[in-house]
């Protein structure tokens, strides 16, 4: 039968196992979401460059 200090230390590396997986997974998602979100923002600036490019335009006529 093992001894209690074999089964903590392998509760430990399972543990630390499923944190690394978690930790690789957050940082998956947080690269997903961050080109998401860049994106967006792309976007929304090249709407509102072309807003004031059309606003400049009737401007000046």
């Amino acid at each position: 039968m093992p001894n209690v200090t074999d089964l903590f230390i392998g509760m430990l590396s399972v543990f630390g196992f499923i944190t690394l997986i978690n930790f690789l997974f957050l940082l998956l998602a947080n690269k997903l979401q961050t080109r998401k979100i860049t994106k967006i923002v792309e976007e929304q600036t090249e709407v509102l460059y072309y807003a004031i490019l059309e606003e400049l335009k009737g401007g000046d006529e």
